[in-house]
């Protein structure tokens, strides 16, 4: 069973890659590293004419380190190769005469790649300058945060100092109130004790006048006659 591809450079690199094909009636495929070897020809220039959707029928198939390109045989042959050619030293392949009328729509699709890769790194940057700033608010809130509640810790401190200092205050005032009042009460003390002592002047003059007055009041006897 074969599969209908679009034609050489109707597909976007993404949609190239991605695209999985099943083998054409020939039923002979080979790996990358097999074709590379047995054509004559450079992986990298495999893996453009795939990204370029040149080699129909390619398809990609599980293999011991991940998903491996099997190429047809048929369609490497009708692209002009052949096996038993061999790598030049130099840094050409020996590649078919259509690889270099090809070059052109292989640099649009390179300059493609290049431009996708651009634009994606702008967004990574932007999405990672993004996340910074966010980050940088956060941290610059929470530093506000501990910065006010350095401030409540601080007036907090001094409405006690505050209060402290007028513990003191009541406390001496207390005491000078204190010692007022034992001094009035000694005061106190000792003016009762003069009042007493005055009182029993008072009360023993009283006595020697009422008696002195008294004898002085008393008729003297009269003589019999």
């Amino acid at each position: 069973m074969t599969m209908e591809l679009p034609a050489p450079g109707g597909t976007v690199p993404s949609q190239r890659i991605h695209l999985t094909r099943v083998p054409d009636a020939s039923g002979t495929t080979v790996t990358l590293a097999d074709a590379a070897e047995k054509y004559g020809v450079s992986r990298s220039t495999l893996k453009r004419r795939l990204a370029d959707g040149e080699i129909q029928g390619a398809h990609k198939l599980p293999g011991p380190r991940g998903d491996e390109w099997h190429l047809p045989v048929a369609a490497l042959e009708a692209l002009g190769y052949r096996p038993g050619q061999e790598l030049d030293g130099s840094a050409t392949d020996h590649e078919p005469a259509q690889d270099q009328d090809d070059s052109g729509q292989s640099l649009f699709v390179l300059v493609d790649l290049v431009t996708d890769l651009t634009r994606d790194l702008r967004q990574e940057r932007e999405t990672r300058r993004l996340e910074l700033m966010a980050a940088n608010e956060e941290h610059f809130k929470t530093v506000r945060d501990r910065e006010n509640t350095l401030i409540d810790l601080t007036r907090t401190e001094e409405r006690l100092h505050v209060a402290l200092s007028q513990k003191d205050e009541l406390e001496a005032r207390l005491q000078s109130e204190t010692a007022e009042r034992e001094r009035l009460r000694v005061e106190s003390e000792l003016l009762g004790q003069r009042v007493g002592d005055l009182t029993s002047q008072l009360q023993t003059q009283s006595g020697s006048w009422w008696r002195r007055n008294r004898r002085m009041a008393k008729p003297p006897l009269s003589k019999p006659e």
